[in-house]
């Protein structure tokens, strides 16, 4: 699955308040780049809430340390590297591995084009990608593409902020996670609804890392969106049985088989619908 490198623009970003949001929203771009989505991105407030950092009155942005206690709340096992070091080398090298990173810069120090009239402490999103260095600044157009930049330009922006050291949350490459497309109906929308576990005894696939979880609670019930495997659950035939069709859900990226739940499908006439397509791509990687 492609990496989804396109800005996300704190001013219209779900819960964003001010200037004071952008260590929030580099950080959901840094996990939705990396993860692809396996178990949803969160709104400002419920970052901030993980964080332990609130939105008061005046400045209140975080800092690496509130990031990765946010991080390690909504998304423990992730594999993700708190680095706060006075080495630009060390950090480039994470970056070479195919990490994505929300990295602490100083924004006058950024290239005229990257700075969107602000020149206070910032945080940004950074990829690596064919050797070139880009930068998704909340501060551009939401959708818009990243913009590349040398490294020199990068590294005096993030070493200036913080006294030589380097402060950044890097996420995991997206190829951990299992592949999966989504599945439309007749009329092309995405096929959103209610799903329930028949039985105690079935488990679910956490596409992040390919762990069979479980078994369920008889009933569990959620909001799910009806995708397809790319390779079959087990990676073993079974002669005359789907094992790549299912439901995915945003708890840990949980996948359903098919035949082990009941799903109800929102009508799309239903009020149900738009709440329940929300719910659905949001696990997804939809806001």
């Amino acid at each position: 699955m492609t990496a989804d490198l396109s800005v996300l623009d704190q001013r219209v970003y779900p819960g964003a308040g001010d200037i004071d949001d952008c260590w929030v929203v580099a950080t959901q771009w840094a996990y939705r780049a990396s993860t692809a989505y396996p178990r949803g991105m969160t709104t400002v407030p419920e970052f901030r809430k993980a964080a332990g950092k609130p939105d008061l009155p005046g400045p209140s942005g975080g800092n690496i340390t509130d990031i990765m206690r946010a991080v390690r709340t909504l998304w423990p096992g992730l594999d993700v590297i708190e680095y706060e070091r006075p080495s630009w080398s060390g950090f480039m090298g994470e970056m070479r591995t195919g990490r994505y990173a929300s990295l602490a810069v100083l924004s006058s120090q950024l290239p005229a084009k990257l700075r969107f009239g602000f020149n206070g402490p910032h945080q940004v999103g950074v990829a690596m990608v064919g050797g070139t260095l880009l930068v998704a600044n909340p501060l551009a157009k939401q959708g818009s593409a990243p913009i590349p930049i040398t490294e020199a330009e990068l590294a005096r922006a993030a070493i200036n902020v913080a006294n030589g050291w380097v402060l950044a949350a890097l996420f995991p490459p997206e190829d951990t996670v299992r592949n999966f497309a989504l599945l439309y109906d007749d009329d092309g929308r995405v096929i959103a609804g209610s799903l329930v576990v028949n039985g105690p005894d079935h488990y679910w696939l956490r596409l992040v890392d390919g762990a069979l979880r479980g078994p369920a609670t008889d009933g569990w019930a959620k909001q799910a969106v009806k995708v397809r495997l790319t390779e079959d659950i087990t990676n073993k035939p079974h002669p005359g049985v789907d094992r790549r069709t299912g439901y995915l859900i945003g708890d840990d990226a949980a996948f359903f088989l098919e035949q082990d739940v009941t799903f109800t499908p929102y009508p799309g006439e239903a009020t149900g619908y738009a709440k329940g397509k929300a719910a659905a791509l949001k696990a997804v990687g939809g806001i």
